[in-house]
């Protein structure tokens, strides 16, 4: 069973770099 982190992964992500790009975009709806 694969999680999205996993899955992420193994298509090439950086998981650690998606969250930092959903923070920047949770940032920019809040204003």
């Amino acid at each position: 069973m694969n999680n999205g982190g996993e899955l992420a992964l193994e298509q090439g992500f950086d998981f650690k770099e998606i969250r930092k790009l959903i923070k920047k975009d949770i940032k920019l709806y809040m204003i």
